[in-house]
């Protein structure tokens, strides 16, 4: 029998990355100043430093002198504490920073400038710079799902249901499930990878309006979804009839 390992995870490390994000999620800027730096495992900081100096020069260019200034100081912050690091920890680096009200509230420009550092718990491959009013912190949520999840059904395959033949009780989920998830999830799925790559502003920037790219996205889903279905079917119309012989 193979080897079955489970990847031995700090639970206090993962209830405190739980509670930062959850800190982090309820943060929002008064602009678009709030930085997000995700650093895979294995790339080279000074990469990360050198595009964040761009960045910070790109920066000079905001109109608003409040978001100017969150904005540099938060990208300066970021950079003096990767120069702390000799090289990328062995999973990766999270990092966020921005200007965040303080406990007591108060007028704009009373902000504090605060910096998280976060070790993700598996291998992070996804590098990501943002400046948004928001903390991007939905690839570490995705990090924490537990992947040590077994799931075991037994049927006998002599007798479905009510009277009905496994292979017959078996094969109608097994291709409608294969065609939500194409005609769907696949979709729906699209448009969160674009929004968190960055790639969405590709596709608004085109000649189409948006009912025209919801309707695009929607057909392509359909024709996918019918192209699994007349697949599937025809794959285990034929398993069934090698099943009878």
């Amino acid at each position: 029998m193979g080897k079955f390992e489970v990847q031995n995870v700090d639970s206090v490390k993962m209830y405190k990355i739980r509670k930062t994000l959850e800190e982090l999620t309820q943060q929002s800027g008064r602009g678009t100043e709030l930085i997000t730096v995700y650093i895979p495992k294995g790339q080279q900081l000074h990469e990360v430093m050198t595009q964040l100096r761009e960045e910070q020069g790109t920066a000079d260019n905001i109109k608003s002198d409040l978001t100017r200034t969150h904005v540099v100081d938060s990208l300066s912050k970021v950079q003096q504490r990767l120069k702390l690091y000799k090289k990328t920890p062995e999973k990766g680096l999270v990092v966020f920073c921005g200007a965040l009200p303080r406990e007591g509230g108060g007028p704009p420009g009373s902000e504090v400038v605060k910096i998280y550092e976060i070790e993700p718990p598996k291998d992070l491959t996804t590098s990501l710079y943002r400046c948004d009013d928001h903390f991007h912190t939905d690839i570490l949520k995705d990090m924490l799902q537990d992947d040590n999840i077994i799931g075991l059904l037994a049927i006998d395959r002599s007798a479905g249901f009510k009277g009905i033949s496994f292979i017959t009780f078996l094969v109608p989920g097994l291709i409608m499930m294969s065609v939500l998830q194409n005609s769907f999830a696949n979709v729906s799925s699209a448009f969160m990878t674009a929004k968190v790559q960055g790639s969405i502003v590709d596709l608004l920037m085109s000649p189409l309006g948006p009912m025209e790219i919801l309707i695009a996205h929607a057909l392509a889903g359909v024709t996918r979804g019918v192209c699994v279905f007349i697949a599937s079917s025809f794959l285990f119309v034929l398993l069934f009839f090698m099943y009878l012989l």
